[in-house]
């Protein structure tokens, strides 16, 4: 190879990069100029969604935990009171595991909140990921990890829309009701709370137009602007566990 040589795609991941960084400037800049980050209660910024499995960064940590510092740089720049809370990994289990630990041991700033979400759409919410007797074993792996960091749920739910479990030809279908997810959030919150995590975010406030489409119908609300089950139960539990 010539000094000229490069890998086309890195190049382009490296670009995004720098994309990713202004971004954070646009956004740290605007949330400045509105106080956001005077007021008594600081606000965050996550940096980048589910890494493990984003068709750009799944295989990255070591970059992603690059633009991590960079944005992390950005924003000290501007606010010292700022939140920074690392995009989360898709899920508590080894994959999303793995990642975190390369991005940490890539090297991330001492003061990022490690994010993370946790979803169990097929399952109730006492079953554990491959490779973990229990939840709370995932709970472990995960304190660990982070150390002294502190810990946020930027992501969690069920959803309502038929899902296909299992490989053709012994496949079933299961699909859960509106009350179920109520109930299965009130026991999820619990064990994010018994690990120590400072914020616990449902997913998300509305449903989307297609019944059987999965992420659109996560939402505490129906399409029609009607409350479901899980509303009330949110806020039961936000009384229950502040």
């Amino acid at each position: 190879q010539t000094p000229f040589d490069f890998d086309r795609a890195d190049f382009q991941i490296r670009m995004s990069v720098s994309e990713i960084v202004n971004a954070v400037r646009f956004v740290i800049d605007v949330a400045h100029e509105h106080g956001l980050f005077d007021s008594e209660q600081p606000k965050a910024i996550e940096i980048g969604n589910e890494p493990d499995i984003s068709g750009t960064y799944h295989n990255k940590p070591e970059l992603f935990a690059e633009i991590v510092r960079r944005a992390h740089a950005t924003i000290r720049e501007v606010s010292l009171r700022a939140i920074v809370v690392t995009g989360g990994i898709a899920n508590l289990d080894r994959r999303g595991f793995n990642y975190l630990e390369r991005m940490l041991r890539a090297g991330l700033p001492d003061d990022c909140v490690i994010g993370y979400h946790s979803y169990r759409t097929t399952d109730a919410p006492e079953h554990a990921h491959k490779g973990f007797g229990t939840r709370e074993a995932e709970f472990e792996r995960l304190r660990e990890l982070a150390g002294e960091r502190r810990i946020w749920c930027t992501e969690s739910g069920w959803h309502t829309a038929p899902s296909k479990v299992g490989s053709w030809p012994k496949t079933r279908l299961i699909q859960f009701s509106d009350d179920q997810v109520a109930e299965f959030f009130a026991r999820e919150a619990r064990y994010h709370a018994d690990a120590g995590t400072e914020v616990f975010t449902y997913f998300q406030l509305n449903d989307g137009p297609v019944a059987t489409a999965y992420e659109h119908r996560f939402g505490i609300r129906s399409l029609n602007g009607k409350w479901k089950p899980i509303a009330k139960v949110v806020s039961e539990v936000a009384v229950a566990v502040a």
